[in-house]
């Protein structure tokens, strides 16, 4: 870490999803959009910008991960003819690469353009910005687009600016560059303080491969303008391919976490959509994995590896941290997502097991197809039966007088199985989308404690789960932040629990050598911050004194 980061108070802010905005030609907010407070935002930076509030330091605002919603950009009319024909399916948008990136972020700062004026005009007064990316916004490992990204803001505070050049605004201008506005691939830290990460590489479904090169690996036939581009997670295929079609007719429908709760909303709201994503959306995804899965040439994931160390071994030089400590945090990683997924899986194959009505209804079923696939192949099996059993059984029963009863009985049973194999499916799906989740400590939280302990930072902060959280996680004072997200809630049932926005971020404070960290909320009713109110729950981690943790009343 560079020392001149110390000279500098914090703030964190987490999971913007900026989108397309408001589209160009029809003055419209994108029906994939969920950022709306671009001008709340900007009153937010305003307040921390006043000379005043800063006193003798300047800000660091660190936006730790799905700033910018790559994922729902799906505008291309205007987009380079060279990158239109690179489009597998218009349907989608266009694909993850680098020159489409690129396109898709200048498409974002075109739609907002009030918060890129107040990021600029933030970064101009001399304060500092980093943007580390996040699973929405992956493409941020491209240096190109953090190029554009930082050219955009040069251009949107030259635009906002008086037309008389003046030297203050020649200086203002000249503070918005490479050393102002960072960029991290994984991690902020400060040595034995404070651990900043996305935290999407905890949840099984959204966890890249290699997370410092995230690029698919190298696939025969491809041409070579093809071969960069991001090898997306579960979820991220899901965002493109099931969420960005049903946010046609349900604007706010990616909003519901988690994933098990979007699918029995999805099944019981719009089933039909539900089957057309199964036959259609679907079965294009699973071509997508497919070929990730198989047309890969030999030894490319082992290049993606090898690219993926000699990243970390760079980090751990220029942030200092021990190269062991941070390959532990980084195979603790991987260990949690391979155990996630095998716990998913025998999740469901417990669930179906357990079940008292599902159980006999898979025992007929298998009875049946064994009874069915004797019958079928009797005339193999009599073919090789001595003689004696075959005139006993074969002759009198199966060819005799009994035959016609027993053909007729086995097509009953074998019409049996089809109607018996979906009413067990039927009503195991009913079963699963009709339990409550079980609560347990947060994934994100358990992940925590593993890097406070490896690391013996104080203070780790997350985003990701769009649920503002503080929980203690060590006995030395160790704790837990996550920093929720900006965009709308429109549940019902979480306005339970939460109100219907929450402007979710952490400031902290420069003591000496410590940080006096605050989990904060912007009012902009009154343009001022004030602190979160949080609530015990059952969410915190079980070993440890109940904590605060992410249930809340509404406002």
């Amino acid at each position: 870490m560079h020392p001149e980061l110390k000279k500098y108070n914090l703030l964190f802010v987490s999971d913007l999803h900026l989108s397309e905005g408001v589209r160009s030609q029809s003055k419209k907010y994108s029906l994939k959009e969920d950022f709306f407070f671009d001008r709340q935002f900007a009153r937010f930076l305003s307040y921390y910008r006043s000379p005043c509030f800063a006193r003798e330091r300047k800000w660091h605002l660190v936006i730790l991960g799905d700033c910018l919603d790559l994922l729902q950009v799906t505008a291309y009319q205007d987009a380079p003819l060279g990158l239109r024909s690179r489009c597998q399916n218009p349907q989608y948008g266009l694909d993850c690469g680098e020159q489409e990136a690129i396109y898709k972020v200048g498409k974002i700062a075109e739609g907002h353009k009030e918060f890129f004026e107040a990021l600029a005009g933030f970064v101009a007064d001399g304060n500092l910005l980093t943007i580390i990316k996040g699973n929405h916004d992956v493409e941020f490992h491209y240096p190109a687009v953090r190029e554009k990204f930082l050219q955009l803001l040069k251009d949107v505070f030259g635009g906002t600016q008086s037309t008389q050049t003046v030297p203050e605004t020649a200086q203002k201008a000249a503070n918005i560059n490479s050393d102002s506005v960072l960029f991290s691939d994984w991690f902020y830290y400060e040595d034995k303080l404070l651990w900043v990460e996305h935290g999407n590489q905890y949840d099984e479904t959204n966890a890249f491969k290699y997370y410092l090169s995230p690029l698919l690996p190298t696939i025969a036939g491809w041409p070579p303008e093809r071969q960069d581009e991001i090898d997306l997670p579960l979820g991220s295929l899901f965002v493109r391919y099931l969420f960005n079609t049903i946010e046609e007719v349900e604007p706010f429908a990616d909003n519901i976490k988690p994933q098990i709760e979007f699918l029995r909303w999805l099944l019981k709201k719009h089933p039909a959509t539900a089957l057309r994503f199964a036959v259609s959306d679907g079965a294009f995804m699973l071509r997508k994995l497919r070929r990730a899965w198989t047309a890969p040439e030999p030894d490319s994931y082992r290049c993606r590896e090898e690219e993926h160390n000699a990243k970390l071994s760079q980090l751990a030089v220029e942030w200092a941290i021990e190269e062991p400590g941070l390959q532990a945090v980084s195979g603790s990683r991987a260990r949690s997502v391979l155990k996630e997924t095998s716990s998913l899986k025998w999740k469901i194959i417990r669930g179906i097991l357990r079940w008292r009505l599902l159980r006999p209804l898979l025992l007929a079923t298998a009875v049946l197809i064994v009874i069915s696939g004797v019958v079928a192949m009797a005339p193999v099996l009599a073919a090789v039966l001595p003689q004696a059993i075959r005139s006993l059984v074969w002759d009198r029963w199966v060819a005799g007088s009994a035959g016609p009863i027993i053909k007729a009985a086995v097509s009953v049973i074998r019409w049996l199985i089809f109607p018996i194999v979906v009413l067990a499916a039927g009503f195991w799906l009913h079963w699963l989308f009709s339990q409550e989740q079980e609560k347990k400590p947060s994934a994100l939280a358990s992940s925590a404690q593993e890097i406070a302990r490896r690391l013996g930072v104080r203070y780790v902060i997350m985003g990701h789960t769009h649920d503002a959280d503080l929980q203690s996680i060590g006995s030395n004072g160790e704790e837990y932040f996550n920093t929720g997200t900006w965009t709308k809630v429109f549940s019902e049932e979480e306005r339970l629990i939460r109100a219907d926005v929450e402007f979710v971020f952490i400031q902290g404070l420069r003591r000496g050598d410590g940080l006096q960290l605050k989990l904060m909320e912007w009012d902009d009713d009154a343009q001022e911050p004030r602190l979160l109110k949080l609530f015990e729950g059952e969410g915190d981690i079980g070993r440890l004194p109940r904590a605060r943790t992410p249930r809340r009343k509404a406002a």
